[in-house]
């Protein structure tokens, strides 16, 4: 692909196309022009409506509330307009409308209320005669929209006007059943409500009882309070802990000491009253925790707790000197000051103990008691919310409620004219179907360029047809490629023509004029061969070459046509012996000399017919400097062989837009055109389209005057 010649084929087509694109646009414009000339225009003339701004007020701000309401769809502002403009719809206003203005559709029958107010444009057009109305509520401005549409624009404002009023009467008390439906919503809505706050209620008094707490937020504090007091007092009692193993390790520098302790711990380890207290201290631990009392060294729980613990440490302690008296062999007052030193340091030791795991315990209570107390809080805080969400949709309800039954009270008219209709008659701008004639036409003229450059591109492109030299490569063949522009009738004269189409084709003149013989063949009869013969026959003249034209062409004869020889005997004639070739060659006032095909017939695939006629050609050859042969399209049996003249060239005629570009290539690449002496040197390009500059008018006109001659003289 090559994007660049794409693009250029693209633009080709767009500026060889212009002529019919414009002529059959400025087709469809005058018949859209004359469409919209049998229509009347419609007119459309608007009455705008408003709700009364202290009923507006009362019906806008009715709350959305309820969070999850089930099956409770509160009805608010937009329910109310709805509803309003199926009562503006009513079938009654519009007969009365009808009957007041005395509308009748086509057939002088009146006019349908159905068709009256809802009136789409076959029904304006083919049935109503023009008339109708259409209400609508416009969202962004809160308002109703009542327009009545006319061929006439007073009858359009009247329409719009009479309807307006005859809703308003009709309509007096309508807002009545609305207002009635809200005010019996908000009693559900209430009763709906109500019954949600006292489920809640109970759901708060089930949560506090579970958790045996009434206000979980204080308690809290309160348990984050104890929990640091008791953690002062367990560290207290850690660090004599510390010091205790501190003393420990120094005994134990004395074997003696060292004994004596093991012996003081075996027997306070075997005293059965170390299990009672350590039972007694872990009751206290939940005695204390279930009746929240604050463990303080002040407080009375504490000092009894205290106080147990001191009457147990007396307690063990007399037991272990009595025990250890009786090991020993000793009454216990007779024992030496290191071994009761040492019973008190392993009885204050044991009971150390028994103070820490009191005061784990304690923690571990009080933490999950916390814990408890922080579900419970987020708990009654989530229930909290919905309480007061509820209680403000009460609330609002209440006051909707109030309001609801102040309209029904004081009979608040609903609505209001905010603009009486108007239009203006001179503005055809303010059509609501049919705008302005001048917009339509020039819809229609861009509708159908889109269009018909659309279906002329897609076509063109799909048949990728040859129209210019430039979309071949012929250069890489080695073929030289020339063009001829369509000569229009009447614009050259006779006398002219070569020498015009010899000035297109120069450089193929001038390439060919050391050519003993050249071939001029094309596909299809009537592209182009004798227009390149005549004007090459023209230049060989020019040059004072002498030249034969052999015209091959049995059934066209167009060169011997042409030249006025069309007549004369011929070729045939020679190779049938009638008469000699001095005498066929005949000499025209132009000074080219001709030999035509001749009066009598040689029937298709005649017995050595292309030998004799080679061998003719043959003999020119040796006669005149230069020899064109034209050769036939369709009767093969003529064509020139490649072996009859060592050297000659070959020039392949054809008709612009008649043949696609993979035909042409595939011919320029024929083996008949290139073996033996056979040389294919040219393809020539005929009667190729005028390409019309796109931004000249005057090219345009020319173009299209053009089209239109020839339009003229094919009918």
């Amino acid at each position: 692909m090559n994007p660049a010649r794409d693009r250029s084929w693209l633009l080709t087509i767009l500026r060889m196309k212009m002529p019919v694109v414009v002529l059959l646009t400025f087709v469809v414009a005058c018949i859209a022009a004359l469409l919209t000339l049998l229509f009347s225009p419609i007119y459309s003339a608007t009455t705008i409506l408003a709700i009364d701004s202290e009923l507006a007020k009362i019906v806008g701000t009715t709350g959305t509330g309820l969070p999850a309401i089930a099956n409770i769809d509160y009805i608010r502002y937009e329910f109310f307009a709805s509803h309003s403009v199926q009562l503006m719809q009513l079938p009654q206003i519009a007969r009365k409308v009808i009957e007041k203005t005395k509308l009748t559709d086509r057939f002088g029958n009146p006019l349908h209320p159905e068709y009256f107010i809802h009136p789409d444009l076959p029904r304006l057009v083919f049935n109503n005669n023009g008339s109708g109305v259409l209400v609508d509520w416009i969202t962004d401005t809160q308002t109703f929209a009542v327009a009545g549409m006319s061929k006439d624009p007073d009858t359009a404002v009247r329409l719009s006007r009479e309807y307006a009023e005859a809703f308003l009467e009709d309509n007096a008390n309508q807002y009545v059943g609305v207002v009635s439906q809200l005010l019996e919503r908000t009693k559900l809505q209430y009763t709906d409500a109500m019954d949600r706050i006292v489920a809640l209620d109970q759901e708060f008094a089930a949560i506090r009882a579970r958790f045996k707490s009434v206000e979980p937020t204080e308690e809290i504090k309160i348990v984050s309070s104890r929990i640091g007091a008791v953690k002062t007092l367990l560290d207290e009692q850690q660090l004599k802990s510390a010091r205790f193993q501190t003393e420990v390790a120094e005994l134990r520098k004395s074997e003696e000491n060292f004994a004596k302790l093991k012996r003081v711990e075996k027997s306070i380890s075997l005293n059965p009253n170390i299990d009672t207290i350590k039972t007694e201290m872990r009751a206290m631990v939940g005695s204390l925790v279930a009746a929240g009392v604050e463990y303080q060294p002040e407080h009375p729980e504490f000092k009894q707790a205290q106080k147990k613990l001191e009457s147990a440490k007396a307690a063990l302690k007399k037991e272990s000197l009595q025990r250890f008296g009786q090991e020993s062999q000793r009454e216990h007052p007779l024992l030496d000051a290191t071994t009761q030193s040492i019973i008190n340091m392993a009885v204050d030791n044991a009971s150390r103990d028994i103070q820490v795991q009191f005061y784990k315990d304690l923690i571990e209570a009080y933490e999950k008691r916390q814990i408890d107390l922080a579900t419970t809080s987020t708990l009654l805080q989530n229930l909290t919310i919905q309480r007061d969400a509820l209680s403000a949709t009460v609330q609002q309800v209440l006051k909707d409620r109030y309001k609801f039954e102040g309209i029904l009270q004081k009979r608040v008219p609903v609505f209001r004219i905010v603009s009486a209709p108007q239009i203006n008659p001179d503005n055809l701008g303010e059509y609501r179907y049919f705008p302005k004639r001048k917009k339509i036409v020039l819809f229609s003229a861009l509708i159908s360029v889109f269009v018909i450059f659309f279906f002329l591109v897609g076509r063109e492109l799909k048949a990728n047809l040859l129209y210019f030299g430039w979309q071949l490569d012929c250069g890489k063949k080695g073929i030289g490629c020339a063009e001829v522009p369509t000569i229009e009738p009447n614009t050259i004269p006779d006398g002219e023509r070569e020498a015009f189409v010899c000035s297109r084709i120069q450089d193929l003149c001038a390439s060919e004029k050391d050519a003993p013989l050249v071939r001029i063949v094309s596909e299809f009869a009537g592209e182009g061969k004798a227009t390149v013969a005549l004007a090459l026959a023209w230049y060989f003249n020019q040059m004072n070459m002498r030249c034969v034209l052999v015209d091959g062409d049995l059934s066209g004869k167009s060169v011997s046509k042409t030249l006025g020889a069309s007549d004369r005997p011929g070729w045939l004639d020679v190779l049938a012996g009638h008469i000699g070739l001095e005498q066929a060659v005949i000499r025209t006032e132009s000074g080219i000399e001709v030999l035509p095909p001749g009066r009598n017939g040689l029937k298709r695939g005649a017995a050595n017919g292309s030998s004799n006629l080679n061998e003719l050609i043959s003999r020119l050859a040796a006669l005149y400097q230069r020899v064109i042969y034209i050769e036939p399209p369709f009767l093969r049996d003529y064509a020139v062989s490649a072996d009859t003249i060592p050297a000659h060239d070959v020039i392949i005629v054809a008709e612009s837009g008649a043949h696609s570009v993979l035909d042409i290539d595939e011919a320029t690449s024929m083996y008949r055109f290139n073996n033996g002496g056979a040389s294919l040197k040219w393809l020539v390009i005929n009667k190729t389209p005028r390409v019309v500059d796109l931004f000249s008018p005057a090219d345009i006109y020319r173009a299209i005057r053009d089209l239109l001659q020839q339009f003229r003289s094919k009918l």
